[in-house]
């Protein structure tokens, strides 16, 4: 098991704010759907950083001019 930090500031308050939301049941439609997510993809990199369900895209290559790649 991995431990996540979050390193960003706002992103720790924004989180604890969610999770005190969750705890007295006082999330908005928008919220609980985020809370949900983002706790879905913390549990999966915790647990294995490769884990295919965090590859939500295909990354693409750039060229030495800027241009995308196949």
């Amino acid at each position: 098991m991995f431990a996540i930090r979050l390193g960003v500031p706002e992103m720790v308050a924004l989180w604890d704010v969610l999770c005190a939301k969750a705890a007295k049941h006082e999330l908005g439609k928008d919220e609980e759907k985020l809370y949900k997510k983002w706790g879905k993809a913390m549990a999966l990199l915790a647990s294995d950083p490769q884990h295919p369900g965090l590859h939500n895209h295909e990354k693409v290559r750039l060229s030495a001019t800027g241009k995308e790649e196949p």
